[in-house]
């Protein structure tokens, strides 16, 4: 198997995590369809129009959608509590908490971080096998 197809399987499985990261976030079955079947068509398809117009290489295409959808589906993983706080906030008295500013740098950091082990752990990956 070449390089670049191990690339598109693990972009297959990275939005495949994505997406079920935002339907487990999601309320209702339309909001489920959407998260499983539209959006990961959709982010795909938006990634492969944009690195062809704009002449991007397609590993390095990859590498970045792979990178980011793989960091959100962290993300979802690392703030679960937080996230579950919202809605049973929600559910109770109808509004979201006001997210501060110190949890926003958190969240940017916790982000920026995970890019950067992700990036790390697929820099490690392909020197291992290629």
């Amino acid at each position: 198997m070449s390089y670049e197809w191990f690339l598109w399987g693990l972009a297959a499985v990275s939005a495949a995590a994505v997406s079920l990261a935002l339907a487990s976030m999601t309320r209702g079955w339309k909001a489920k369809v959407f998260a499983l079947g539209v959006f990961p068509l959709a982010i795909s398809a938006v990634m492969v129009l944009r690195s062809t117009a704009r002449g991007i290489d397609p590993v390095e295409a990859l590498h970045i959608f792979i990178l980011c959808t793989l960091d959100l589906a962290l993300m979802r993983l690392v703030f679960a509590g937080w996230i579950r706080r919202q809605w049973e906030l929600y559910d109770r008295e109808g509004r979201w908490a006001q997210t501060s500013a110190g949890q926003l740098a958190v969240f940017f950091a916790a982000f920026i971080t995970g890019l950067a082990v992700l990036g790390a752990s697929l820099w490690g990956v392909e020197e291992a096998l290629y």
